[in-house]
């Protein structure tokens, strides 16, 4: 389907709305059950499906407006159920469910079928009212209709009665024709004549369809545009984390503290907190072997894993009926994991487990990380723990980043951000076909491309200058999607109003 039949369809529910606003200048409103019926189908029980038979018709057999017996369930054939027959050329619709109002056009050489309950099949009391074709226009009005119904209320349903109320005009066979010749022309984009059936509704419409893909070109556009930029971002980040970004700093700073030297500190360091016992000493990380090593780093960068840099440590399994929504420990569940920042709900314990669980406790800047859910397909939800969540207590199925000795807090996030850490969990569960769930050495055995401190902070500075950049474009972009919606909106008002 072209982009100019795409719009057609998109809209057609409005054009048929306009059509029909016209017409009852000539010809009065009436409710469509005066000479369209719907009828419902019949209430099947599964437990007495078959596995041959005659095919049950349900809403999860038509799409795109065709019957798909791919997956069709069987009923014995029955006399008593002939009026649940389907026949070629049938209109059915949707009652309920997600795809309410969705239609399907019976197609030839399926023989025998039994409509299902919640789908309706549009019954004409005359056929000498209609030519057939119209009845599907006329179709394509309800269904909008149906949506606009259905989803008004707290569950996306709608009744025969209701359709059978809604108001369409009847006019005559001829010009019932020329409305279909028409809609079937603008659909294929070659008008044959400078008037259908009324030329001030027909150049509405038609103005609309140029507007729609045009709007729909713009769209693809800007879609295009966001794609790339995304692409961008994410090439900065690569390029940050491979040195590329801070060659030149390197050049003219060749006396740096080399980040063997940093890793070594590090080292030092958690071993005193663990002496202390101010964390907990943690298993022997595994080496890294060389093909393991996913790309060059420069020469005075090391490579390591995140746990020997951070201490990394999963959340506490909390009992549900110490929490409440009123005062206490503020708490980091699962439901505050954020894409960039945690998202704000008031969960707390009570007042005291700060102390009896201080090791649970989550400082300012600490990177939070969801363990469970399916963040693997939009980005792995690592947030930023901010000042109002500072010294709040972390419950199970989140763990916490800490850095421990000045690694630069905002390098380590944007590294977690980068494709390369969120393309290396997405491989790992969609090779083993396995639920995203993280374990402890999935983040603890993580490599990390580790650079001097001082270039650390370069890097940090030169992504956040290329962001901004990103940014103002991201802007315009945005800007763009609303002048496009605007713009669609004037032409719709000018359509009705005019």
């Amino acid at each position: 389907m072209n982009n100019w039949e795409q719009v057609f369809y998109s809209n057609i529910s409005t054009y048929i709305g306009l059509i029909n606003k016209t017409l009852s200048t000539k010809f009065p409103l009436t409710k469509l059950g005066q000479y369209i019926k719907l009828k419902g189908g019949y209430a099947f029980k599964s437990s007495e499906y078959k596995t041959t038979g005659i095919p049950v018709i349900r809403i999860s057999d038509f799409q795109n407006e065709k019957i798909v017996l791919d997956n069709v369930k069987y009923y014995q054939e029955d006399d008593n159920l002939k009026k649940y027959e389907l026949y070629e050329g049938d209109i059915i619709i949707a009652m309920t469910g997600g795809t309410i109002g969705k239609l399907a056009i019976v197609q030839s050489g399926l023989g025998k079928l039994y409509l299902n309950q919640r789908v309706g099949k549009f019954e004409v009391i005359n056929n000498d009212d209609f030519i057939q074709e119209y009845v599907y226009w006329i179709a394509r009005g309800v269904e909008s209709k149906v949506k606009e119904l259905a989803w008004g209320g707290a569950q996306p349903n709608v009744s025969s009665k209701q359709i059978e109320n809604m108001e369409f005009s009847l006019p005559d066979k001829e010009t019932q024709k020329n409305v279909i010749i028409f809609l079937n022309d603008l659909k294929n984009n070659s008008m044959s004549k400078s008037q259908y059936f009324d030329k001030e509704c027909e150049e509405n419409i038609i103005n609309l369809q140029n507007s729609g893909s045009y709007v729909k070109r713009l769209n693809e556009e800007i879609q295009t545009q966001e794609t790339l930029l995304n692409k961008l971002r994410q090439s900065i980040l690569q390029e940050a984390i491979e040195g590329k970004l801070t060659a030149d700093w390197r050049a003219a700073h060749p006396d740096v503290e080399p980040a063997s030297v940093l890793l070594e500190k590090i080292r030092t360091e958690k071993e005193r907190l663990v002496k202390e016992k101010k964390i907990r000493k943690q298993k022997p990380l595994p080496p890294i072997e060389e093909g393991e090593v996913p790309f060059e780093i420069p020469e005075n960068w090391e490579w390591c894993r995140l746990g020997a840099i951070c201490y990394v440590i999963a959340g506490n399994n909390f009992k549900s009926e110490d929490f409440n929504k009123k005062n206490g420990v503020r708490t980091i569940k699962i439901s505050n994991a954020g894409v960039n920042e945690l998202v704000e709900t008031d969960d707390f314990l009570p007042y005291g487990f700060d102390n009896k669980y201080s090791e649970y406790l989550v400082k300012e800047n600490d990177l939070i990380i969801a363990l469970t859910r399916p963040y693997i397909a939009k980005g792995l939800k690592v947030s930023k723990c901010n000042l109002k969540y500072h010294n709040s207590l972390l419950n199970q199925r989140v763990a916490s980043i800490k850095n421990i000795y000045n690694i630069n807090n905002e390098y380590l996030y944007l590294y977690m951000k980068s494709d390369f850490v969120l393309h290396g969990y997405k491989n790992k569960f969609e090779k083993a076909n396995l639920q995203p769930n993280l374990k402890m050495s999935d983040i603890t055995e993580l490599n990390f491309p580790l650079p001097p401190l001082q270039e650390q902070k370069e890097i940090v500075k030169k992504i956040e200058n290329l962001f901004s950049l990103c940014d103002a474009i991201e802007a315009q972009i945005d800007q763009s999607k609303t002048n496009s919606e605007s713009l669609m909106q004037a032409v719709l008002r000018e359509a009705f109003e005019g």
